[in-house]
C-alpha cells in the first residue's frame, strides 16, 4: 500500500473471486478512503497495470472497494494498491 494509506491501519482486506483463469499479471488500483475507513473511490491505473480483461479489471475494482481502514480525522486518504495475479 503507498500513499497516505501507508500509515493508516488495515481493518479488513478485498476478496477476488471468480476471476479468469487466464489472467495473470499486475493491477495498481488506487483508492480513496474517506473518515470512517470506508473505500470512497478505486480506479484502475492501467498505464501502471499489465492486466487489461475487463472481467479480471472489475473483480480487482470490486475487491479494493471492500478494503477497510480504521477510522481517521482526515476527511479524505488517497494511496495505491497493488494486486498481482497468478493463475491457478
Amino acid at each position: 500500500m503507498g500513499g497516505e494509506l501507508a500509515v493508516r491501519p488495515l481493518v479488513q482486506r478485498g476478496r477476488m473471486t471468480n476471476l479468469p483463469e487466464d489472467v495473470e499479471g499486475i493491477a495498481i488500483v488506487k483508492i480513496c478512503v474517506d473518515s470512517t475507513g470506508q473505500v470512497s473511490e478505486a480506479v484502475l491505473m492501467p498505464e501502471k497495470s499489465t492486466i487489461t480483461h475487463p472481467v479480471a479489471i472489475e473483480q480487482i475494482l470490486e475487491a479494493a472497494r471492500q478494503y477497510r481502514f480504521k477510522p481517521h480525522k482526515a476527511v479524505l486518504q488517497c494511496g495505491n494498491l497493488t494486486f498481482n495475479v497468478q493463475k491457478k
